[in-house]
């Protein structure tokens, strides 16, 4: 009685490790991601990247520490963003333009004399009493470009280059664009 029971203990653990086994050896069906990650001295800036966004070509932008990484599939670029200590958020406005928030600035990239992406500030659209702080997010929904404070939501209309502030009520850090929608 107790040979029996061992071998029918002993053939249910061998189904069930062949069951288990089988059914973790399968390939996902979306397929096995391809990963690679980068030190901070293959894109020679700081190990500290705050966002990302994508533009339209498929180009990706890091916000690091006093610039935007950008990555083409192939090469690395750093884009300085001067007077900079942190590029804290970033988004892909209308026609692909990357938007930028920092520490207490905001801006774009745009193409220079050379053809080259530079950053270009905004904060000048803003009158002198109003204080940035920290754009700890930037959205975009297509028309408007959001750049979010503590303390204000900056709407920003890159046809007509005009600046709106809306001022929050104390420490209002959670926004979010769902559905094209702040």
């Amino acid at each position: 009685m107790r040979f029996a029971v061992k071998i029918s203990t002993l053939l249910f653990i061998q189904c069930m490790l062949f069951i288990t086994g089988h059914t973790l050896a399968q390939i996902n069906s979306d397929g096995i991601p391809f990963i690679t990650n980068y030190s901070p001295r293959t894109y020679a800036a700081s190990e500290s990247n705050w966002s990302i966004a994508q533009d339209n070509r498929g180009v990706m932008y890091f916000g690091n520490s006093n610039s935007i990484l950008e990555y083409d599939g192939h090469s690395w670029r750093k884009i300085d963003v001067p007077c900079q200590t942190y590029i804290l958020s970033l988004a892909c406005g209308p026609n692909g333009t990357i938007y930028a928030g920092g520490v207490d600035d905001f801006g774009h990239l745009a193409t220079n004399q050379q053809g080259e992406l530079i950053y270009e500030s905004l904060a000048y659209l803003l009158s002198d009493s109003i204080g940035i702080s920290r754009v700890w997010k930037t959205y975009s929904d297509g028309q408007y470009v959001y750049f979010c404070t503590l303390q204000h939501i900056f709407i920003y209309e890159p046809n007509s280059y005009t600046l709106e502030s809306i001022e929050l009520p104390k420490d209002s850090f959670w926004s979010f664009m769902v559905n094209n929608r702040l």
